[in-house]
């Protein structure tokens, strides 16, 4: 090889997985020179095309993790895959995410580029990394990487481990943290991987011997407690993983074991004779497993089981989770217990930026997979959606570092949490500071009223159902479209959680009963509730009634939201708060209860854009316009002008509807809510501009450049949403020129 070539930049990222590319985007955007490095050929890291896992996040298992999809950078890069590319080719989503990086001037790219080495110095006993070492062997070169901050995103854990950071591996005794969760006694098991394949119909029988290496599943007994599902048996499902206590480091012999299992699920699937499998073929088989766990490394906190389970909140927070406590079997494919356990929490949880650095390398950020969690907690906050709300934290942080020549661990944790909400990310809890839009007068058109009362049809009420407002302290009224088969009552309980961001039923408000008379016809049915709360999604819950039918619709101009509790008939769903399984769960409902309801202020009014909580969190945080009907206008004036620096404005995006980046289960390419066509007029004394026109909108952030002439009023005229019925935006930043 030839000599090792030098590259000096302000921040190293070492691996190029989803976190690592939040991480490199947040940074480069904030001004940093990024030096983005990866092993493999392909971005995206398990989201790339070598693995293809769908990018989960709070919003994807748990009853209660409600407005929860992953915000910011992450959901930047979502909806642009949605846009391009609904049907979840990995190609496509590997070529997007090439596109994203080459954008920002601020990163430098390496591909196949292994880092084999650290240079580090010892001082007052800590650690600090003076450069990475790596290697590109089909190009002969080497080279090393000089920075003042180092980002481990590898999975494994690689770049910490080499430069002596403290770590974690295999699972911790149930005394270590205090967990009800962990085993009582620590081993060394972790969560296993997958090996991915896929096959596809080639329209003619085709023939298939296996390699010798290939298991006989019949011989190891394993299809007496596991199963090939007949409906998905030319994919790979997650639970086919192997290895269970192998060191995941092992990357050759993990991959061997998974080639076993892999190749002789598919001799089974094809020579049984219990599929319809015979014009099958294999397709595609990874060469990289999909790993789930390796090291973990020990932050400033480590984040356990009771951080997720009781919600506890943190003055650093910078990120959230909110996936189940998802515990596999220790031996996979081949284990006798259930393949996993999904461990519902009640909500979404609150993660601090302790455990996004190394607690011994000062210069150390901890990205990933291999964070500061308990091997529980990891349960959870390993889905890749959670990771990159912690991504974007390290590239932000980043920024405060180099810009305060400071380490990880001596920055504000507050000046931290506003740059990111400024950035788009959403912090549960935290609310950003008030700008130059907070000081303008407000108005709007037209504010849509808190009634979902259109086109509704009547249904029984066959289960327990709750129907979720936002409500600021309490309702001058709610009423309900009723109609009775006999004489009867309907029981109410009205609930809340204790959390701001929270959906959970956890303290009961109050009760009621409402009497019922026989009618022929529905009607709107004033409700006698008596609570208060503050700022809560309040559970007005009714318990199942066949005599009763309630006005329902398919859409919903408002925020509030309808669950209803079903039976639990999946075995491996469980509660994490009592560790037993669920005998109920409660489901969204794709529709919505009819309802009318009052209360002291406009819950959708124009000023909401500018409270600074960025999405439905206690409230519902918007702007709404009554009607689509066009135009609709969301006006700013101040008594004086003022100059503009820059502009931004977001737009409401569903964060209840859950966008596939991998599986072909998408339903639209545009988010209805985001709004289409709009344009954006400057008003000074005496004469009125157009500065902006947009058109064909599919983004959810939309940046605005602004002319250096002052500004007195500044008027957004919209004229066409995606499909919604009405125009809605959730916030409006500006920052002026001082």
């Amino acid at each position: 090889m030839k000599d090792r070539i030098e590259i000096r930049k302000d921040l190293i990222v070492v691996g190029a997985g989803m976190s690592g590319i939040c991480t490199a985007l947040q940074a480069a955007r904030l001004g940093l020179s990024v030096g983005l490095i990866e092993a493999s050929g392909y971005l995206g890291g398990n989201a790339g095309a070598e693995v293809r896992v769908n990018i989960n996040g709070a919003d994807g298992t748990s009853e209660f993790n409600l407005y929860a999809r992953t915000g910011g950078i992450l959901d930047e890069i979502v909806l642009e895959n949605l846009y391009r590319n609904p049907q979840g080719n990995a190609f496509h989503f590997e070529a997007l995410l090439e596109d994203v990086i080459a954008r920002e001037p601020n990163i430098e790219l390496f591909l196949n580029t292994a880092a084999d080495g650290v240079e580090t110095e010892e001082k007052d006993g800590s650690i600090r990394i003076l450069a990475v070492k790596a290697s590109q062997w089909k190009e002969e070169k080497k080279y090393s990487f000089r920075g003042f901050l180092f980002v481990d995103n590898t999975g494994n854990g690689s770049l910490g481990a080499m430069a002596g950071a403290r770590f974690m591996q295999g699972r911790e005794a149930a005394k270590t943290f205090e967990e009800k969760l962990a085993p009582e006694q620590a081993d060394d098991f972790v969560l296993l991987g997958t090996l991915i394949y896929r096959a596809v119909d080639t329209g003619r029988p085709v023939q298939y011997i296996p390699p010798d290496f290939a298991c006989n599943l019949k011989e190891t007994g394993a299809l007496s407690y596991r199963q090939i599902p007949k409906d998905s048996f030319a994919t790979s499902r997650w639970f086919y993983e192997t290895g269970g206590g192998i060191d995941p480091s092992e990357d050759s012999r993990l991959l061997q074991k998974h080639r076993e299992l892999v190749y002789g699920i598919w001799d089974y699937v094809k020579n049984s004779g219990n599929y319809p499998a015979e014009n099958y073929d294999l397709e595609y088989v990874s060469c990289t497993v999909g790993k789930r766990e390796n090291r973990r490394f020990y932050g400033g906190y480590v984040l356990n089981e009771q951080d997720l389970t009781e919600r506890h909140s943190f003055k650093d927070c910078i990120g959230f989770g909110g996936w189940s406590i998802d515990l596999h079997a220790v031996h996979g494919f081949f284990d006798q217990d259930l393949p996993n356990r999904h461990f519902y929490l009640p909500g979404i949880y609150q993660i601090p930026y302790r455990c996004c650095y190394s607690a011994n390398v000062k210069n150390l950020f901890i990205g990933g997979r291999c964070a500061s969690f308990t091997h529980v907690a990891h349960g959870s906050a390993r889905v890749m959606g959670t990771l990159c709300t912690m991504g974007q934290a390290a590239g932000a942080a980043a920024f405060l570092c180099q810009e305060r020549k400071k380490f990880p661990d001596q920055i504000s944790s507050a000046e931290l949490r506003q740059l990111l909400l400024r950035e788009g990310a959403w912090i549960p809890g935290a609310r950003r500071d008030g700008d130059l839009a907070a000081s303008a007068r407000i108005t709007a058109s037209s504010v849509l009223e808190d009634k979902n009362d259109r086109n509704l049809s009547m249904h029984p009420l066959e289960k327990d159902t709750a129907l979720l407002l936002p409500v600021a302290d309490r309702l001058e009224y709610l009423r309900l479209y009723v109609q009775a088969a006999e004489k009867t009552s309907l029981e109410i309980r009205i609930c809340c959680s204790r959390h701001r961001e929270g959906y959970d039923p956890e303290q009961e408000l109050g009760r009621s009963q409402v009497i019922l008379e026989p009618s022929t016809q529905p009607e709107w049915k004033e409700l006698n509730l008596a609570f208060e709360t503050q700022e809560r999604f309040v559970w007005i819950w009714l318990k199942a009634n066949q005599a009763v039918q309630l006005g329902w619709s398919q859409k919903n101009p408002t925020v509030a939201l309808t669950l209803c509790r079903e039976p639990n008939r999946e075995a491996n769903i469980w509660d994490a708060c009592t560790g037993m399984p669920k005998e109920f769960v409660w489901n969204l409902s794709p529709f919505c209860l009819g309802y009318q309801a009052g209360q002291k202020e406009e819950l959708y009014g124009p000023e909401q854009t500018v409270n600074g909580w960025g999405r439905p969190e206690g409230l519902a945080n918007c702007w709404r316009s009554r009607t689509a009907e066009i135009p609709q206008k969301l006006r700013f004036e101040w008594e004086e002008e003022k100059r503009i620096k820059k502009g931004e404005i977001r737009f409401s995006a569903e964060f209840n509807r859950r966008i596939y980046s991998h599986l072909d289960r998408n339903d639209c390419r545009i988010l209805p809510e985001i709004i289409r066509d709009y344009d954006v007029f400057a008003e000074t004394e005496g004469e009125r501009r157009c500065i902006a026109q947009v058109r064909g909108n599919y983004k959810r952030q939309n940046k605005i450049v602004f002319p250096e002439s002052p500004v007195k009023a500044l008027e957004f005229v919209f004229l066409q949403t995606n499909g919604a019925e009405y125009f809605s935006v959730d916030e409006v930043l500006l920052e002026e020129e001082i």
